[in-house]
C-alpha cells in the first residue's frame, strides 16, 4: 500500500470508543482504554504542566505524515498563547508530550 493509501485509511478509521488508534512509522496501532490508575497519574502530570509555560491539550493526533506517523500522546503540551491547531496538532507546534506508562 502506497503511504498516501495508508494514511487516507487511517484517517477514516473509527476505533471503538475509548480505544486509540495510531499511525507510527506505516505501522497501525489500536490499543484499549486507559484504566483509573493510569487515568490518575495522567492527571497529576497535567496538572504540574498547567502551573508551567505549557498547555496540555489532551490526547490529540500529532500529524507527522511526512513520518507516516500520526502518534497520539496522552497529552500533547503548546507554549501558552500559541494558536489553537485544528484536528491534528502540527508537529512543529509541539513543545513536549505526555506518555504515561505503568
Amino acid at each position: 500500500m502506497r503511504d498516501d493509501q495508508l494514511i487516507a485509511f487511517f484517517l477514516g478509521l473509527r476505533p471503538p470508543e475509548g480505544a486509540r488508534a495510531e499511525l507510527l512509522r506505516r505501522t497501525i496501532f489500536i490499543t484499549p482504554p486507559p484504566d483509573v490508575v493510569h487515568g490518575k497519574n495522567l492527571a497529576a502530570v497535567v496538572d504540574q504542566l498547567s502551573r508551567t509555560r505549557g498547555v496540555p491539550l489532551g490526547n490529540r493526533p500529532v500529524d507527522m505524515l511526512e513520518d507516516v506517523s500520526v502518534p497520539v500522546p496522552d497529552a500533547v503540551v503548546v507554549e501558552q498563547g500559541a494558536p489553537e491547531p485544528g484536528p491534528m496538532v502540527p508537529s512543529a507546534a509541539v513543545a513536549g508530550v505526555v506518555e504515561v506508562v505503568r
